[in-house]
């Protein structure tokens, strides 16, 4: 009976490969290298079984073929029994978690792109024969394989969240897909407009819509603009920032386009003023129950003035008062 060799590295898959080939009656002698340089050097020169892995291009020239045995299973590996297949190794690479909002686009290239285990083998064994650069491999075979990488690519019309379609050649935002796509691509949105999700033949993509009327966005990239508080307005569309009522106008509601205008002689003290209490008499008139009445002789009555809030003028002789009671100066 001819036994094989197993070479292995570091004791690595040792005992496990050993309870196989008895499992299996598999008829194996182990040998453990003492250094890579021997485990790398051993299977070129003798017919054997040997431990390795992919993707890897120390052993590629020898057309190695695996041996395989049954499905990986978690409860005969709990308890010790591994005679069947180990479970792989995935081997990743960890980005910002918020790839999908920085580079949605990066994102789709990197959830489309696959490379077989054949093909990658390939690639290694060709830079090992030639002594080749990574780049010089990687160059190569993007020329020679456009058809399957041209399939990784993300449309360029598909835009996500807080970008949408911007026509590169006319430099102007469009919503919609129609006729030539040619130029089109998708850009983040600027103030003043917000991005939304639209449906059509080809899928969802987002395209950029300006604020309407009573609303605004300061930053760009953003999916919602905001209303305008009390106190302003906006009467434009696609606005970047809401303005403050003028002096003798008030907003109390928010997202709206004007702003309401104080009644009769009624003004405000500044600007961007939030109710209607904020309505005082103008300069030269106080309030008097509610309405603004023209200020008594010898009075001063700066705005806002009321009633209850003036004093008498210093030289004012209240008997003299063309009013029915004195007043007071602020």
């Amino acid at each position: 009976t001819k036994c094989f060799l197993f070479i292995t590295a570091l004791g690595y898959e040792f005992e496990v490969t050993m309870q196989r080939a008895t499992i299996f009656n598999m008829p194996i002698v182990p040998v453990d290298a003492k250094d890579w340089d021997t485990y790398a050097r051993l299977p070129k020169t003798v017919t054997s079984l040997f431990f390795w892995w992919q993707p890897d291009p120390t052993f590629l020239g020898l057309n190695a073929k695996m041996v395989s045995f049954p499905s990986f299973n978690r409860t005969d590996f709990a308890r010790g029994l591994v005679t069947s297949a180990s479970t792989g190794i995935q081997l990743d690479k960890y980005v910002s978690r918020d790839l999908d909002v920085l580079a949605p686009r990066v994102r789709e290239l990197i959830s489309a792109f696959y490379l077989s285990m054949d093909a990658l083998n390939q690639l290694l064994l060709t830079q090992k024969i030639h002594s080749s650069s990574a780049m010089e491999v990687a160059c190569s075979w993007l020329q020679s394989n456009r058809k399957i990488w041209e399939q990784w690519l993300p449309d360029t019309t598909k835009c996500f969240a807080q970008f949408g379609l911007f026509n590169q050649v006319t430099e102007v935002f469009v919503d919609n897909r129609e006729g030539d796509v040619s130029n089109l691509l998708c850009k983040a949105c600027p103030s003043g407009s917000f991005s939304t999700y639209i449906r059509d033949d080809k899928g969802l993509t987002h395209v950029c819509k300006p604020c309407a009327v009573g609303h605004a966005q300061t930053s760009g990239a953003s999916t919602a603009c905001g209303p305008c508080a009390l106190g302003e307005h906006q009467e434009e569309l696609g606005a970047s920032f809401c303005r403050r009522c003028t002096f003798g106008t008030y907003q109390n509601v928010t997202g709206q386009s004007q702003c309401t205008q104080c009644p009769g002689e009624r003004t405000t003290m500044g600007l961007g003023s939030q109710s209607l209490a904020e309505c005082v008499c103008k300069t030269g008139s106080m309030d008097v129950d509610g309405q603004c009445l023209p200020c008594g002789k010898g009075l001063s009555c700066p705005i806002g003035s009321t009633i209850a809030g003036l004093t008498l003028l210093p030289s004012a002789n209240v008997s003299n008062l063309d009013v029915e009671r004195p007043f007071i100066k602020p």
